[in-house]
């Protein structure tokens, strides 16, 4: 058996597969050789079958003095099957040559047929692969929400099981009742047969693999050459990629730091992307303009299968009712309290830095701010380059930001993050996105995306029109 990937060509218009050399002779195709045309539509199966009183003739030509057997199909009714894909799968064997899609084609077939369920049920299924404490989830469903759109959770990846526990009680308002929660490393399940078995494919897929091996920070505190030698996250790109492939969603949303989208994973995801058959929009985002207070940048992939449209420009910053400075979302503590420091060593130790010629400046901002430096995973350490917020008492003290305000400047309600420490709560947000940007992304960008597929398709089907209204519903409407 021989098995081959051919492209479908043109010829003045027509699709075309043409055969010659090996691949006929290992069916047994000779010059003059009869042999009959089947149709499986159900297989979208094309197979050339030898026949000694068959209804066609294998033709020959002349190459460098040696004749060699051709089959030429330049039928558009015969190969209609075949529509809208680049290529086929070719399987050569004693007697017969089957014409089959590729397994790229496969997928992409059945990422169109798995949306187009969802928009007529109503709901997007959506997966989340290092969902942390569920600020992406919920900033895309928010946003799905107020374009019309209701999405349903149906897998979740996250190391951590007290996030996991966290966001089950007070960040589950997407989730299904038979979503599969796998509270494990990332590495740990990619090649597991006994979870991949059991992931469900979804139409949106939001992930966002750990930054500690692309950041500046991360980098310099490991000294490594490049992010994929980090010992913990170095590899992660991998068992990411073997997931995507199991959940095969119609859309992506994938955001990291910048100078993630310079690593060679990066290179690996984009190159893996564009070879299952989905075109790529990248952009970098900046939350402060879209109305968060934080300054925060992210780069931004939105992966959509061939043909299922996307457009950044559809994005636009909508700074609505958000607030303006930093004032409009502060707790008060009064003149004196504990939470107003000196932070003499830390003063102390900017002033060592600046002599020695580090960049680790305080950043100081205070009420009258309309926007805030990065607040990082780890910003309760109380370090010397977080920001931290001026007395307004003339007195020269500073404070960290709260936990509750830590939230507000990134744009979320602080129930979601429960009763957890306030620790915990500055880890999940700061390893989190903000809100509003990933809100305006969903109810802008992948809405418009899933209205004109669906659109699309009622085009095709003129009994069917979509319909997203305010009541949070989403649906192909089907008269008879």
């Amino acid at each position: 058996m021989l098995t081959i990937q051919k492209n479908i060509g043109q010829n003045r218009g027509t699709p075309r597969i043409w055969f010659q050399g090996e691949e006929l002779r290992r069916a047994g195709m000779e010059p003059r050789q009869q042999y009959n045309i089947e149709q499986d539509e159900s297989k979208k199966t094309i197979i050339l079958r030898r026949a000694e009183n068959g209804a066609r003739v294998v033709s020959s030509k002349e190459v460098r003095g040696k004749t060699h057997a051709v089959i030429d199909l330049n039928n558009r009714a015969l190969l209609a099957m075949f529509e809208g894909m680049d290529c086929v799968r070719v399987v050569c064997t004693d007697g017969a040559i089957y014409i089959q899609p590729t397994h790229v084609e496969e997928r992409k077939a059945a990422r169109v047929a798995h949306l187009k369920a969802d928009l007529e049920a109503g709901v997007i299924s959506t997966a989340s692969i290092s969902h942390g404490g569920g600020m992406m989830d919920y900033a895309i469903d928010s946003g799905l929400k107020a374009a019309g759109f209701k999405t349903k959770l149906m897998f979740l990846n996250e190391i951590r099981e007290d996030l996991v526990d966290l966001c089950s009680e007070h960040n589950s308002h997407n989730w299904d009742k038979n979503i599969l929660v796998t509270s494990q490393p990332m590495q740990a399940i990619a090649y597991d047969p006994f979870i991949l078995d059991r992931i469900p494919q979804v139409s949106l897929l939001l992930a966002g693999v750990p930054c500690s091996g692309a950041s500046v920070a991360g980098r310099a505190r490991k000294g490594t050459a490049m992010p994929e030698e980090h010992d913990h996250v170095g590899h992660l790109i991998v068992s990411f990629i073997s997931l995507a492939a199991r959940l095969n969603p119609a859309m992506l949303c994938f955001e990291n730091v910048t100078p993630y989208f310079s690593s060679a994973s990066m290179a690996i995801l984009r190159t893996t992307m564009n070879e299952w058959g989905y075109d790529l929009h990248e952009k970098q985002i900046n939350a402060h303009d879209f109305g968060s207070l934080e300054n925060r940048k992210r780069s931004v992939l939105v992966a959509v299968t061939h043909g299922i449209e996307f457009n950044w420009d559809w994005v636009t910053p909508s700074l609505g009712n958000q607030p303006k400075t930093l004032a409009e979302i502060l707790e008060h503590f009064p003149e004196g309290h504990p939470r107003w420091s000196d932070m003499a060593g830390l003063r102390a130790k900017e002033i060592a830095d600046k002599e020695k010629g580090n960049s680790f400046a305080m950043q100081i901002v205070d009420g009258e701010s309309t926007k805030v430096p990065c607040l990082t995973k780890g910003y309760s350490k109380i370090r010397s380059s977080d920001p931290k917020l001026a007395s307004p008492y003339g007195d020269g003290k500073l404070r960290q930001f709260t936990a509750a305000e830590h939230c507000a400047i990134k744009g979320y309600k602080i129930e979601l993050l429960g009763d957890a420490s306030e620790t915990v709560k500055h880890e999940i947000l700061g390893q989190g996105v903000c809100c509003q940007p990933f809100q305006a992304l969903a109810e802008q960008g992948i809405a418009e995306s899933l209205r004109r597929f669906a659109n699309r398709g009622s085009q095709q089907n003129p009994q069917a029109t979509f319909q997203a209204s305010n009541d949070d519903s989403c649906q192909l409407e089907l008269f008879a």
